[in-house]
């Protein structure tokens, strides 16, 4: 049996028990030489950003596929120039048949056709499956476009402090983060549980997505002391800070640039 492409699975994943339909993020990553990034860029901006939205309009599930690159590698460099997310509430298998059918109208060529020239330009480094716990947009769109920034911040949970994490991230952190969205300073705010991969020994747990309309934005001090004054005005800062510290470790943060968006009004 033929192995299904990565780049255009638009939904696997798990549910948390609180929820019917989660929402699901599915990330793929990938690595593009050199000499093949222009032409692949031009590409993605193309043909698959006109496949993954006849996609869309089939599967009403899907909320947005968004395609960005990495700007800063660190050294090591980690694998994946490229990702490509897929959000959408609850689940899916991803229909071959019907993306085969829809693939000529859309781009002009047959599906195998299609992944053939893909698969000449990028090779797929690695994918994740992510549920999420927390969110400042709820149900409402985000509104990404491209040029936004998006900053993610990996992290590892401490032994058997998964409850306190995600109470931390949703009682204390989302209100903070939901108040920098109504000063304009961010777009949104979410977190996330990874579920796949899985097993101990895998290197981060959760991550936390915050969208920003430029990279100057991205890089100026939030100043959180102040604003979780003005958000929790009976709290101690630097108690959920120490807090903070105990329930999980930050293992990296990355920046990402959009290339394309696509998302439902």
């Amino acid at each position: 049996m033929r192995r299904l492409p990565f780049l255009l699975v638009l939904s696997v994943g798990a549910s948390l028990a609180q929820q019917t339909k989660p929402v699901v993020a599915t990330s793929t990553f990938y690595d593009v030489d050199d000499a093949n990034n222009r032409a692949f860029v031009e590409f993605s901006k193309t043909s698959t950003k006109k496949l993954v939205e006849a996609h869309m309009k089939e599967d009403p599930a899907v909320r947005s596929v968004i395609l960005s690159e990495r700007l800063f590698g660190g050294n090591p460099s980690p694998e994946g120039r490229y990702r490509l997310v897929s959000i959408r509430d609850g689940y899916a298998i991803l229909d071959t048949a019907k993306l085969g059918a829809i693939s000529m109208k859309a781009t002009g060529m047959s599906y195998d056709d299609y992944l053939k020239k893909v698969n000449t330009l990028r090779k797929r480094t690695g994918s994740s499956i992510r549920v999420r716990t927390a969110s400042t947009a709820g149900n409402m769109p985000t509104g990404i476009a491209e040029g936004d920034i998006l900053q993610t911040d990996l992290m590892k949970i401490s032994p058997d402090r998964a409850a306190d994490y995600y109470n931390l991230e949703q009682n204390d952190w989302q209100p903070v983060h939901a108040q920098r969205v109504k000063d304009g300073t961010i777009k949104s705010w979410s977190c996330w549980a990874f579920r796949s991969p899985g097993g101990a020994s895998r290197p981060y747990d959760a991550v936390t997505s915050t969208i920003y309309k430029d990279f100057e934005t991205a890089m100026s001090n939030p100043g959180y002391q102040a604003l979780f004054a003005k958000v929790h005005p009976n709290r101690n800062y630097a108690a959920i800070s120490d807090r903070g510290r105990t329930v999980r470790t930050i293992v990296r943060v990355d920046y990402w640039r959009v290339i394309w968006a696509l998302a439902r009004p």
